[in-house]
């Protein structure tokens, strides 16, 4: 959403130009608001959708994990002592527990990146108003 600039009109008086400038500046806040509220909903959204996914996953794979690694120590413990094959399997899960853990952590960052549209916007409107009062003030001295 970009707003233009009207051409500056020497013929105005001084009041009307601040009139107008407070209402340009006015438009481009509430757009500027409006455009981060969207932009924050849809990072929550995103977000939260992957916390369900990472939180069902790891659901999920510990109870079929549990079962899994119950059987394996069942079968090691026939060729050595139950808690060595027990230890076995512990470590295995844990290894792969952290594996799942770091996978989920990168994903909730890639989605936490902070509004660049907001920001790239804001930089735009902040140019436009800069360029406004250098007019303004060229057209108030001469």
């Amino acid at each position: 959403m970009r707003y233009e600039s009207r051409p500056p009109n020497p013929d105005k008086p001084m009041g009307e130009l601040i009139r107008e400038l407070y209402q340009d500046v006015s438009i481009l806040v509430d757009r500027q608001i409006a455009l981060a509220k969207q932009e924050a909903r849809a990072t929550a959204r995103s977000a939260g959708r992957a916390a369900a996914v990472l939180a069902a996953g790891g659901l999920i794979g510990l109870v079929g994990f549990i079962y899994l690694m119950l059987a394996c120590v069942y079968a090691l413990a026939l060729a050595m002592p139950a808690w060595a094959a027990a230890l076995i399997v512990g470590v295995v899960l844990a290894v792969i527990g952290g594996i799942a853990t770091s996978v989920g952590i990168k994903r909730l960052q890639a989605v936490t990146e902070a509004m660049p549209e907001s920001r790239e916007t804001l930089r735009e409107d902040r140019d436009w108003a800069r360029d406004e009062i250098r007019d303004l003030k060229r057209e108030v001295r001469g």
